[in-house]
Order: C-alpha cells, then sequence, then structure tokens
C-alpha cells in the first residue's frame, strides 16, 4: 500500500492524514464540513477561457494535463465566472482548484502554479473564507515551486496546520553541474534546531541508482525503511545507491525530518525544491522507488505491499545491484 494524494482519502481522514499519510488532498480538507451537497459545475463559456489555452476548464481530468499557463488560464475564467454568478460556483469548487495546483506543482515547478494559488485563496477571502488551509496554501505553494525563501517571509498561518520550517539555503557553487537534478541535504545545529539545507547535484546518468520519493510522516515509508535496516544485506545495497526524496507538498516538516534521520540514518532523506530533472511519477504517492541504469528508469516499486522485500530485491537486481540473501 502507499500513501497517496487522494483528495476522497483525505475527506475519510481527516486532517492527520495530511500529516500522517503523506495525503495532499488540500481541496478536501479546505471545504470539509462546509456542505455536503454536491457541487454543481457550471460549463464555462468558450469565450470566457484564454485562447492560448486548449485546456477544458470545466473537466478536472483535462485541468490535469494543462500546463501551468493553461491552468492559470482556467483558474482566471471561474474566478470571472465566479464573480458572475457566486450561488452556482461554490467555495469548494475553487478549493478542488488550489488542491490541483498544488498537485500539479509536485511534479513541475513554475510561477503561474503560484500566481494561480493566490488569484484563488484572495477570491476566496474576497468572500469572506479566511481560514488556516488557505493561508497555508499560499506558503506551499511556493515552497513547491523554487521561492522558499519567500515563502518563509509569509505571515505565518496556524502552527498546528502549517508546520513549516525554513532553514538557511546552501546552494551549490556557481558552475557546478547544471545538468544533475538538485537536492537538499539538511543539517542540523548541534541542539537540532534551525542548521541548513545544503545543496548537492546527484548523477542520475552514470550506472545503478535507486530514487525513492518518500515522506517522514507516511507510515508505509517507515515500513520499508524499517524492513530494510533489518536485513543488513539489502540495507548496505540500498545505502550505497538509493537518494531517498520529499518535495514539500505540505510544507517542510523539520521534526519530522529530524525524527526520520535519526530513526533510519542509513537512509536520510533530501529535500526536492525544484522537480527538474527528476522522474516523478504521473501520480505522487509515497513510497515510490524508481530503478534506474544509466539514467534509464528499469523498474518501478509503488507503495509497500505484502512482499516488497522481494520487489525490491528484483528490482536492484534488474539494474545490476547484487544483494546477499537475507
Amino acid at each position: 500500500m502507499a500513501c497517496s494524494t487522494s483528495i476522497a482519502a483525505a475527506v475519510a481522514a481527516g486532517l492527520a492524514a495530511l500529516r500522517a499519510c503523506a495525503v495532499l488532498g488540500l481541496a478536501a480538507l479546505l471545504s470539509a464540513g462546509a456542505s455536503s451537497a454536491p457541487v454543481a459545475v457550471v460549463p464555462l463559456p468558450a469565450g470566457e477561457v484564454d485562447a492560448a489555452s486548449a485546456a477544458d476548464c470545466a473537466d478536472a481530468p483535462s485541468r490535469a494535463e494543462a500546463g501551468p499557463l493553461a491552468r492559470l488560464a482556467c483558474v482566471r475564467a471561474w474566478i470571472a465566472r465566479a464573480r458572475a454568478v457566486p450561488d452556482r460556483v461554490p467555495a469548494a469548487l475553487l478549493d478542488g482548484l488550489i488542491g490541483e495546483t498544488l498537485d500539479a506543482s509536485i511534479r513541475r515547478a513554475d510561477p503561474a502554479h503560484v500566481a494561480a494559488v493566490d488569484a484563488l485563496v484572495d477570491e476566496l477571502e474576497r468572500r469572506g473564507g479566511r481560514s488556516p488551509l488557505r493561508t497555508a496554501a499560499r506558503s506551499w505553494v511556493r515552497q513547491l515551486n523554487g521561492r522558499f525563501q519567500e515563502a518563509g517571509s509569509l505571515p505565518r498561518g496556524d502552527p498546528a496546520i502549517d508546520v513549516s520550517v525554513f532553514p538557511r539555503l546552501v546552494p551549490l557553487p556557481a558552475g557546478a553541474s547544471a545538468s544533475a537534478p538538485r537536492a537538499w541535504d539538511w543539517r542540523w545545529q548541534a541542539d537540532g534546531r534551525g542548521g541548513t539545507l545544503v545543496e548537492r547535484a546527484i548523477d542520475l546518468a552514470q550506472g545503478a541508482r535507486l530514487v525513492v520519493f518518500a515522506a517522514p510522516n507516511c507510515h508505509f515509508c517507515a515500513q520499508a525503511a524499517a524492513e530494510i535496516d533489518a536485513d543488513p544485506g539489502l540495507a548496505d545495497a540500498v545505502a550505497r545507491h538509493a537518494s531517498w526524496l520529499i518535495r514539500p507538498f505540505s510544507g517542510l516538516d523539520g521534526t519530522a525530518m529530524q525524527d526520520w534521520q535519526a530513526a533510519h540514518p542509513r537512509l536520510p532523506m533530501a529535500v526536492v525544491l525544484d522537480p527538474a530533472g527528476w522522474p516523478l511519477p504521473p501520480r505522487y504517492g509515497t513510497p515510490h522507488f524508481l530503478f534506474l541504469r544509466d539514467g534509464r528508469v528499469v523498474k518501478t516499486l509503488t507503495g509497500w505491499p505484502p512482499g516488497a522485500v522481494r520487489s525490491l530485491r528484483e528490482g536492484l537486481a534488474a539494474i545490476g545491484v547484487a544483494v546477499p540473501p537475507a
């Protein structure tokens, strides 16, 4: 099983799921309890959609395929529609667009995503719909779209919802390899607080690599790490070849990250602030294992179902990594 970005799962599990299972689900959580009535979607007249956008703005699956600028055009069209007929465009629909934009931001960073979320939150607040989750969305979308320091300068929301921390960034020196994807290693201070995020490039183009997208509060990720740690030969192979990574989709939780590193010192988790160059899956769920050989994805494993240790061993074998028997 895997922790996923299922909005339905978030409705069922509530806010705790956002922390415990890496569930995005922001749209559902934003509007949970507001109304149990079905959302009546009003089709947008073609003239209200930017002519440059080929997206069907009334259809969520089509919006999921839209690029950032087309998504922003859809958002602006829905906001215009909301102001023209507010009783036919409920807040839940606009919240849904926030959730969709955050989900799209996990796989691709773009300034248009930030503009879209800001416009939606502005419109909802104009309606009198200020909420801690919507305030947090402004920060989260910046953390996902390469504006980490800007996110840290925003007014803080409810600390029970947005647990984001903003360590000092130490980027790679000018002239470092521009082709390799980047990740940031967290270096804590001696007292376990603050610290820095230190950027490094990770070469996926040569040899055998295992990329694991995970989250420190995902119980399936913790189960995977525990079972790997319990198998010395497998743990050694994973430690030598793997990069464990997180996209800060609901803020960068310093306490959870520190707890993970303490529990799994051989499987440190780095932060991906810019997804460029990373082979992110079409639907982000954790854990997600990608087995690469010379830059090519040979095999994948999503979640941590029964028998996953054997699947992990098979994936490593497929990229030429020998693992001794358990």
